[in-house]
């Protein structure tokens, strides 16, 4: 078995193509859903895929805190009750692909005798070398909107086997994957591929929304790629960034610092 554990915060406008293209590698899943729109519920509660979904405001209501990863624990308590110990569970996002099958990767490290698995998570966002050509179609899919990302990827563990008396309160609400202390992790690092889209596509673009004042961290990103001219950050500087609410020039000399390349997609 093959479990997905899922959270997804206002990803209405790339959810469904993104659950569409997933959910074929799962027996099961759950959903935790944080988005102040009803849309993505809605599309949950009548899918086969999908055996519980929750709204974080109704674990609120529970004296659950929406804090971090922790808030995944109350659905790991169903899968405790309803899904069978050593299955694998895969830890999903409303606004990132799966490029390698999941359930290959635990085949290998099942005869590995893993019990955890990293994955490699790439962040796709536009580019300047895209702007005023006429290859956008609003009703394409994601990814083949947005065709570049950054490098390094970052690595997280996204998929774990569903041992005895795991826990995300162990020692805070913060931890990547639930732990029990007495169980010895063990990771498998294969070269998997996760497509991270932090932001949308086209229509985003239509809307306007990138101009929204959204989180510190993802409207630098969304700037820096949108002011590189080239394949690499050596072409990014202070005068090409966009006017986006938020954006300070101390953050610019940050992204242009680390000369993270931007390459075309994988």
């Amino acid at each position: 078995m093959n479990i997905g554990l899922m959270i997804t915060k206002d990803d209405d406008d790339i959810f469904q193509l993104i659950f569409e293209e997933n959910c074929k590698y799962f027996d099961n899943i759950y959903v935790l859903d944080g988005s102040c729109d009803i849309s993505t519920k809605d599309f949950l509660s009548k899918h086969p895929k999908v055996v519980y979904c929750i709204h974080e405001s109704e674990l609120w209501s529970k004296g659950i805190p929406p804090i971090d990863n922790g808030i995944r624990q109350p659905l790991l308590d169903i899968i405790y009750q309803q899904e069978s110990i050593n299955s694998w569970v895969t830890l999903l996002h409303g606004d990132e692909l799966l490029v390698d099958d999941p359930n290959k990767v635990t085949e290998l490290a099942d005869k590995n005798y893993y019990n955890l698995v990293e994955w490699n998570i790439y962040n796709f966002f536009w580019h300047s070398s895209q702007l005023g050509k006429n290859t956008f179609n609003i009703h394409s899919p994601i990814w083949k909107q947005q065709t570049f990302y950054f490098l390094p990827p970052f690595r997280k563990i996204r998929q774990f086997k569903l041992l005895p008396n795991l826990s995300w309160k162990y020692p805070n609400n913060t931890l990547e994957y639930p732990y029990n202390p007495s169980i010895v992790c063990t990771t498998f690092r294969p070269e998997t591929k996760i497509k991270h889209y932090p932001f949308g596509g086209q229509l985003d673009k239509v809307r306007g929304k990138f101009k929204q004042a959204v989180e510190g961290k993802r409207l630098r990103q969304i700037a820096f790629s949108w002011a590189s001219t080239s394949t690499t950050s050596e072409d990014f500087y202070l005068e090409n960034i966009p006017s986006i609410p938020g954006l300070i020039p101390e953050d610019a000399k940050i992204l242009n610092t680390n000369k993270s390349p931007i390459l075309p997609i994988l």
